[in-house]
């Protein structure tokens, strides 16, 4: 991979609360009983995503080239998820030149890691990512769905150095489904 070293090591080091302002948050709201797919989020649980999605906004306009725009998911999804969606202001995860490759598999990974980072700071109820692009909020939706798990898990295993940044960005894209609007509400 391509990706600048000292971008992934910043990312990886950075202080959010010295690069992105320290507002602590109060833990996530906790459901009284199991979430039902289209539930609207807790008002706490909205207002802790989107400020974490302007916090991951600010920190991938530093880190990377492809602009980027982040927003929680209003409802949750049909297994009760929270999450966020991640889009790339540019046709970057289906429609692609070859040249793309390279910026495609340095975006996935930053946009990852950043909310793995996130999530790892400071308690968010988030529990998957949607990633997408321009085209994939026009006509018929779709995005990638990531676990956090699995980001969180990625996020661990970089900083320790027990994984390469190829490695995990293989990770990512095995284990993502692709969600569309015949099988699944790909809100917008």
């Amino acid at each position: 991979m391509k990706t600048p070293a000292f971008i992934t090591l910043w990312l990886l080091t950075a202080s959010s609360a010295h690069v992105l302002g320290n507002k602590p948050r109060q833990p996530p709201s906790k459901p009284q009983h199991e979430s039902q797919h289209g539930a609207l989020l807790s008002r706490h649980d909205w207002h802790s995503l989107s400020s974490a999605g302007k916090q991951m906004e600010h920190l991938l306009h530093q880190a990377q080239t492809v602009r980027t725009r982040v927003w929680p998911h209003a409802v949750r999804d049909a297994s009760g998820r929270a999450g966020l969606i991640i889009m790339a202001q540019r046709p970057l995860l289906m429609s692609m030149n070859a040249e793309d490759l390279d910026a495609r598999q340095a975006w996935v990974l930053v946009s990852v890691l950043a909310a793995a980072k996130e999530s790892d700071e400071s308690p968010l109820p988030l529990d998957h990512l949607a990633l997408t692009d321009t085209e994939g909020v026009q006509g018929q939706p779709w995005y990638y769905d990531v676990e956090m798990n699995l980001a969180r898990r990625l996020y661990i295993q970089l900083k320790e150095r027990k994984i390469t940044m190829d490695a995990a960005y293989r990770e990512i894209v095995r284990s993502w489904r692709l969600v569309t609007a015949s099988h699944e509400s790909a809100s917008h």
